[in-house]
């Protein structure tokens, strides 16, 4: 049996929103924020969208330029890991990808070169042989070669590569076009 110490009051269960400690910011954000207000940026975001407000309803209540800006800076690192979740999601999008490519690649591969085999026994082959493991061929009974599943291996990781650069190909067009445009905002203003 335990015995009950008697040690005074328990302090306050909650706090205010004011008690909690603040964050300075990010130095970036501060900067940030002197040079578009040094640009006068809220201004010439209104301008750029007015031709696009509705005849009706007129200017929204809050300005265009304020949007980007309407978390201060002290907050403005909380949403900072949705980055990183974006780009671990991509990643993974891209592993399945590429892992049905090297799949898809091992297959033709195989059925080219083996003959006409039951479907089903041609894939368990190729998903042995995309995992590593080569000799696959010699249990599966399809009667190719060793050598055969190399290439069939090596031709899939050809797709690979060649589905890895076409994307980099296409992310940097992307970047280019995105990018490219900055030059023509800075000349408009």
């Amino acid at each position: 049996m335990s015995m009950r110490r008697e040690t005074g009051m328990q302090g306050e269960l909650m706090t205010t929103w004011a008690e909690l400690p603040r964050s300075p910011g990010h130095p970036f954000y501060d900067e940030l924020q002197k040079v578009l207000l040094g640009a006068d940026f809220d201004v010439f975001v209104e301008n750029a969208c007015k031709p696009y407000y509705a005849a009706k309803m007129g200017a929204p209540s809050l300005p265009p330029g304020r949007y980007s800006r309407s978390v201060s800076s002290d907050r403005a690192g909380m949403a900072s890991g949705i980055d990183m979740s974006a780009r671990m999601i991509s990643l993974a999008i891209n592993i399945a990808l590429m892992g049905f490519v090297l799949l898809a690649g091992v297959q033709k591969r195989l059925g080219a070169a083996s003959g006409a085999f039951d479907a089903a026994r041609l894939r368990r082959a190729a998903e042995q042989i995309a995992a590593g493991n080569v000799s696959a061929l010699d249990q599966s009974a399809l009667g190719a070669p060793r050598l055969i599943g190399l290439a069939a291996l090596a031709g899939g990781f050809g797709d690979v590569t060649l589905y890895g650069a076409i994307g980099v190909w296409v992310l940097a067009a992307l970047s280019f076009f995105t990018f490219g445009r900055r030059r023509d905002v800075n000349s408009a203003s």
